[in-house]
């Protein structure tokens, strides 16, 4: 003889259980991989206008990369779409291959263990360019994409010197630099990851700006709370 047991539950108990549901899903994956973004507006830089909405990775020279806190790489050319960011030996490099908008368009690769990269992007005329919840963002500039990578570790992404234009008030979808840290352990191997960039009309035309109180107490306040972790899949 089979005995069912039938269990009912309040709305109270429906409401918590949905509750703990959405708590799982949104804090259980930091432990698996995942990308943490972080956004710290507590200084900013103004340009006067950006050129275009394609930015490949022959058009970065100059950008600076600097590993672990220490080495830095200049980008160059590598022909006509792509660029690149390396060492002598190759045992290092970072590499753009066609538009930054693409997916995958950006290649790391390092035979010994990185732990964090550090980009200036304004030193290569160029600014890195954000998701902005599905708006265009600054005006003179179209939708962007944020940091996103298929590697199966822990990385915590960090947006600063938020950028505006032509004296306009920054919106929060420019920046000139971005620092990548694995948080889960040193990287060694290939991965690639997606992260659009936009070039300044003006070669070395990106100066500091003083921010409104309200701009960096914002900016600062928030730091974590807009940290999005997602789940990934693992890298090939």
């Amino acid at each position: 003889m089979k005995i069912y047991l039938q269990v009912q539950t309040t709305n109270k108990e429906n409401d918590m259980r949905k509750l703990i549901a959405v708590y799982m899903l949104l804090f259980c994956g930091v432990s698996n991989a995942a990308v943490t973004v972080v956004y710290d507006n507590t200084s900013g830089f103004g340009t006067s206008s950006l050129t275009g909405y394609s930015t490949t990775g022959a058009m970065m020279d100059g950008m600076t990369v600097q590993v672990n806190g220490g080495d830095t790489y200049i980008w160059g050319d590598i022909d006509n779409d792509s660029g690149w960011a390396t060492d002598n030996n190759q045992d290092f490099y970072l590499r753009i291959d066609g538009n930054t908008f693409n997916s995958d368009a950006w290649s790391l690769h390092s035979s010994y263990g990185i732990t964090s990269l550090f980009l200036d992007a304004g030193a290569g005329d160029s600014v890195f360019d954000v998701y902005n919840g599905g708006y265009m963002g600054t005006d003179g500039s179209a939708s962007g994409k944020t940091f996103s990578t298929s590697y199966s570790g822990n990385i915590t992404v960090t947006y600063s010197g938020i950028v505006s234009l032509d004296g306009q008030s920054a919106v929060g979808d420019l920046y000139r630099y971005m620092l990548i840290e694995f948080t889960g352990g040193a990287f060694t191997g290939q991965l690639s990851f997606s992260q659009d960039t936009d070039n300044l009309s003006i070669s070395g035309d990106i100066e500091p700006v003083p921010l409104p109180a309200a701009v960096w107490l914002f900016g600062s306040g928030l730091v974590g709370l807009f940290g999005l972790s997602r789940r990934k899949r693992s890298a090939v």
